[in-house]
């Protein structure tokens, strides 16, 4: 199963392995899909990384990078129509973690998975160096 860890310094594993994604940029993509909780278009995702590229340009970086994903991760990545998100049995701590959080705190279990969970910032010493990515890289992170 893939699991993709956001709390801390970001990691990919599947099973036990560790997944390494070289482009850094690539990452930024696959931890942005990670972290958003409904599916995301193929727009949005254009107009928020490569916004500086003529469309027809952006949809092929956008294809190029699904393909790499898709050879490092799998078939975990679905694309329906214009959209695009992780499957169902993806395993994504900031996911468990808002959900564990919002699980009323009358019995000890929730808080304690909740603590298990976090082990550090979210996205921890994780930057995009270009500038106008890194803008959008910090609007994202503060919403």
């Amino acid at each position: 199963m893939l699991s993709i860890k956001l709390l801390g310094s970001p990691q990919i594993f599947d099973d036990r392995d560790s997944i390494r994604i070289s482009r850094r940029k690539s990452r930024a993509f696959l931890y942005y899909l990670a972290a958003s909780h409904a599916p995301l278009t193929r727009e949005h995702l254009l107009a928020f990384f490569w916004p500086d590229h003529e469309r027809s340009s952006g949809q092929q970086i956008l294809r190029t990078t699904l393909h790499e994903l898709r050879k490092a991760i799998g078939s975990v990545l679905m694309t329906e129509g214009e959209t695009i998100a992780f499957s169902a049995g993806v395993d994504i701590d900031v996911r468990k973690f808002e959900a564990l959080s919002l699980i009323p705190l009358t019995e000890p279990t929730p808080l304690t998975a909740v603590l298990d969970l976090y082990r550090g910032d979210f996205l921890e010493n994780f930057i995009l160096p270009d500038s106008s990515d890194f803008e959008n890289w910090q609007t994202f992170q503060a919403q």
